[in-house]
């Protein structure tokens, strides 16, 4: 075999390796749930695209003081009885329930600190 030959076979496989390599990588980033998204698609509709609440209560920090993530967790898998919170255990993962979590209890961009102090009050009002 030619130099040449064992050359270009080094380099098609070399390019085909990193082929597969970034096809791995981008997979396993499309993979990882994306909270914003989640959130849009499954909980804004009744707890507002800002999570200041709709029909649905605000879904703040400040608001959520009293309910610990892994509970967070639970109820957005298992919905909450007697309430109009619905399991979402068909269409969503423990990953992403955790994910939703996480965000839920990350102070909101969209939420002038106004509001959220407002908000806040409301919650330890009732």
């Amino acid at each position: 075999m030619s130099k040449l030959t064992c050359l270009f076979a080094f380099s098609v496989n070399s390019v085909s390796s990193a082929a597969i390599v970034l096809s791995v990588a981008a997979g396993a980033a499309l993979a990882q749930p994306q909270p914003d998204r989640l959130y849009t698609e499954h909980c804004a509709a009744c707890h507002g695209a800002d999570r200041l609440g709709a029909m649905g209560p605000a879904l703040l920090p400040e608001n959520l003081a009293r309910l610990r993530r892994a509970e967070a967790e639970q109820v957005i898998l298992q919905g909450r009885p007697a309430t109009q919170m619905p399991a979402y255990s068909d269409k969503l993962g423990a990953e992403e329930a955790r994910t939703l979590a996480e965000y839920i209890y990350a102070p909101s961009r969209r939420c002038p600190n106004g509001a959220r102090r407002k908000s806040a009050r409301r919650a330890s009002s009732t």
